[in-house]
């Protein structure tokens, strides 16, 4: 299952390092949920122990609009990574801006004891 770890150093190492690897090209990272939804990311905006908050590009082939979802870790069944030419997109997966950390031991808003609020993603 994927954590907080992964967020925070997993994925940044492998982004960082397929950057490095791929001069021109634009990391892009969709996370596949157990929903059978996808979500092309833009960043991640906070972690905490049981989830994640990422602002994600709302429409296909336009990336100046952005939603934020709120995900509990076992809602995520798969993370991919994979890189674009510069001329079939320009804007991708960013960290220009390192998430957010909610401490350990904060009150817990996705816990499996309250139901999520209406409209959230999962």
């Amino acid at each position: 299952m994927f954590d907080r770890q992964f967020f925070s150093t997993i994925l940044p190492e492998h982004v960082r390092a397929e950057a490095a690897a791929n001069p021109g090209k634009v990391p892009i990272i969709e996370l596949y949920l157990t929903s059978g939804a996808v979500l092309d990311l833009c960043h991640v905006v906070r972690l905490a122990e049981t989830w994640v908050a990422v602002a994600h590009f709302c429409h296909e082939d336009d990336f100046d609009d952005a939603d934020l979802a709120f995900l509990p870790y076992g809602t995520i069944a798969r993370v991919e990574l994979t890189m674009h030419d510069e001329n079939e997109r320009q804007i991708g997966f960013s960290m220009t801006n390192p998430p957010l950390e909610t401490p350990a031991g904060a009150p817990d808003l996705l816990s499996r004891d309250r139901p999520l609020p209406s409209g959230w993603l999962v």
